[in-house]
């Protein structure tokens, strides 16, 4: 390429850099701005769902023993080393 071309197109990016950087701040504030409503938005539709409130059907242990009806199991595991001895 010629070395004038060079010159011009290092003297064009020069120039244009202020007007380019100011761009490049207002798009990251924009880009910020977007995230953070998001996150907002995000966060109270979270906040907004309808927690479930455990019934006592189901806080009652669903593991008993089939040979003596133990049903003081809080976890599968727990009827499973049950049954071995």
């Amino acid at each position: 390429m010629p070395e004038h071309y060079f010159k011009t197109s290092s003297l064009t990016q020069r120039c244009g850099r202020p007007a380019w950087r100011g761009e490049v701040t207002k798009g990251a504030k924009t880009y910020e701005q977007q995230r953070l409503q998001a996150a907002k938005t995000k966060r109270a539709a979270h906040k907004a769902r309808v927690h479930c409130n455990p019934t006592p059907q189901a806080t009652a242990a669903p593991w008993t023993c089939p040979h003596c009806n133990t049903s003081d199991f809080r976890a599968r595991m727990g009827l499973i080393s049950h049954l071995q001895y």
